[in-house]
């Protein structure tokens, strides 16, 4: 099993789920940040500039899993919207369109 590593720290220790998030998602967007100024700097259609974009894209779909995660962690959702949840999740993983 994979266990997400944020500055040292295992996802799911060492403290409540949702506040664990909350600081995983400050850290994605600071790495959003630097690897978008990346990407600015780089010559269009370089590869450095589409591995920019790749990495930009990645940190998105964290992102969007992390705040869905965030949800069900707060609200302890009801089957249905397990469902819907499971549903985007999954569409955003097979998506191209971040």
């Amino acid at each position: 099993m994979n266990t997400l590593i944020i500055n040292g720290n295992r996802l799911g220790h060492g403290g409540p789920l949702s506040e664990q998030i909350k600081i995983a998602l400050q850290e994605i967007h600071h790495f959003f940040g630097d690897a978008y100024d990346a990407r600015r700097a780089a010559r269009e259609n370089s590869a450095e500039w589409h591995k920019r974009t790749g990495e930009a894209l990645a940190y998105a779909r964290m992102t969007a899993l992390l705040s869905m995660l965030e949800v069900v962690a707060s609200e302890s959702p009801d089957r249905e919207t397990n469902r819907e949840l499971k549903k985007q999740t999954r569409a955003l993983i097979e998506s191209e369109d971040l």
